[in-house]
């Protein structure tokens, strides 16, 4: 049985496109925030007894 090594030269080369795996990145979290944050974020953007800053900013990211 013949074992074979792996080296730099032996491997080709994997051509990625970078921008897909930041836009891979941005789909992860925008469906994470969706599932587990955005009811957390639902509630606090329309409790009045809040900071205002603090419901801006949960409706600021509500859309995404």
């Amino acid at each position: 049985m013949t074992r074979f090594k792996l080296t730099a030269s032996s491997v080709p080369e994997i051509n990625r496109i970078e921008f897909l795996d930041y836009l891979r990145i941005f789909a992860f979290l925008s469906i994470l925030i969706g599932h587990k944050i955005y009811p957390e974020l639902q509630a606090l953007a329309s409790d009045t007894s809040s900071h205002i800053t603090i419901r801006y900013f949960s409706e600021g990211l509500l859309p995404l």
